[in-house]
């Protein structure tokens, strides 16, 4: 019979352990031998279940025989049997057992007569086995109260891993976090100042931590270029996509191309870089005073408000990114704006937007220019802004908006 004390205090230097370090593999090596010493048992080992492989791999190992890495399938031999099943088997002749692996024996030279072996797990999560080898006693094989004593082992190795596995998540989730609070906040400088101008505003409304919808103006030689744009898919790679959809514009802007030809110029340096799924709808063009030149990639329709009525302006080009240079021709499209009128250009997110289960639509957003009357740029995205973070309204996507008045 065994030492409750010492086990007690096997158990305890395994708890210390791992609190210092989480490398199981070295911990485990140390305890390991105290366990063989206190179940007077020739080898022991710790076999790892590997989901990615369907294998359980030996982590730690004490012996004549270092198996270490030996892996076998999650449903071979008695390892695998007790993985299978989460019951401890004790085999006191292992010639009597069928299920024990005879190669592993020819493979290493080592000669296993007796062993017990039991299931790692806790809270229904099986972690691995851990097997004890030849009882080196009088007795010749491992009884009961050695197995109950294995037990309480493997119990106490359970809560530890479980421990680690969570502890592990949790670092990982705060980097994760952390990623994307700086993210955001490198976003979030990509954008335009709200009120860098009087004539010209807008913003984006992420649905989630990061956007998928960009917005740009700025001015180039007196005029000034702008696009509001949504890129496919959600969370890093439409980030990706919308900060290089952003540096390409900047850069034929800079370069004083037309509105079609920015499109066109984007557009081939995005298709084909991605998989098919990755393109990018938006708006661009460029304000010179009350004139405004721009195309439309398969966006949202431009919305001109003049005199209480208004007007949209639909798609003049496919989305940024689907098809190839010979099939992508953008036109421009033009819109002279007096004073009193109005050009917003907004996402889906904002159209598609729910005020007590009806989506708010062009007809909506029309609405709201009507009693803006009278507004800068500015005060117009910043009124529809807090509009849409009423407790009545229900978005699902980035909310963006751009607001165009007359320069003159």
């Amino acid at each position: 019979m065994n030492d409750n004390k010492n086990l007690i205090a096997i158990l305890t230097q395994m708890l210390n352990q791992f609190s210092v370090s989480s490398n199981i593999s070295e911990t485990l090596k140390n305890v390991l031998a105290e366990i063989s010493t206190l179940m007077h048992a020739e080898a022991a080992s710790f076999f790892i279940y590997k989901k990615e492989v369907d294998k359980l791999e030996c982590q730690s190992c004490i012996g004549p025989v270092d198996i270490t890495g030996l892996s076998i399938k999650s449903d071979q031999g008695i390892v695998g049997e007790v993985f299978t099943n989460q019951t401890s088997k004790l085999i006191e002749d292992v010639k009597k057992d069928a299920a024990h692996l005879n190669k592993v024996d020819q493979k290493t030279g080592f000669v296993t007569r007796s062993l017990m072996t039991v299931p790692v797990l806790f809270d229904g999560h099986v972690f691995g086995c851990l097997q004890a080898l030849n009882k080196n006693t009088d007795q010749q094989f491992f009884d009961t109260a050695d197995l109950e004593y294995f037990e309480l082992l493997s119990l106490n190795l359970g809560i530890i891993l479980k421990n680690i596995e969570l502890t592990e998540k949790a670092v990982l989730d705060k980097l994760i976090e952390k990623d994307i609070a700086d993210a955001k906040v490198a976003q979030s400088v990509l954008f335009p100042k709200v009120d860098a101008y009087d004539f010209i505003s807008g913003g984006v409304k992420p649905y989630r931590e990061l956007s998928g919808d960009f917005i740009d103006y700025f001015e180039v030689n007196g005029n000034i270029a702008f696009i509001q744009g949504d890129v496919s898919g959600k969370g890093v790679p439409a980030t990706i996509l919308m900060s290089r959809c952003m540096s390409l514009f900047r850069l034929f802007a800079k370069e004083e191309l037309s509105a079609s030809q920015m499109a066109k110029k984007m557009n081939f340096e995005i298709y084909g870089q991605g998989t098919d799924d990755r393109f990018a709808t938006c708006v661009m063009g460029w304000l010179d005073g009350n004139d405004l030149e721009f195309v439309n990639c398969g966006h949202n329709p431009v919305l001109h408000y003049a005199d209480g009525k208004y007007r949209e302006y639909g798609t003049s080009a496919p989305p940024v990114g689907i098809l190839n240079d010979e099939a992508f021709n953008p036109s421009n499209q033009d819109i002279t704006i007096h004073e009193g009128s109005a050009i917003y250009v907004s996402t889906d997110g904002i159209t598609e937007a729910k005020i007590n289960g009806k989506e708010i639509e062009s007809k909506g957003l029309a609405q709201m220019a009507k009693n803006q009357s009278g507004m800068t740029a500015p005060q117009r995205y910043e009124q529809i802004n807090r509009f849409l973070q009423k407790d009545v309204i229900r978005l699902h996507d980035d909310a963006t908006l751009l607001v165009i008045l007359p320069r003159n």
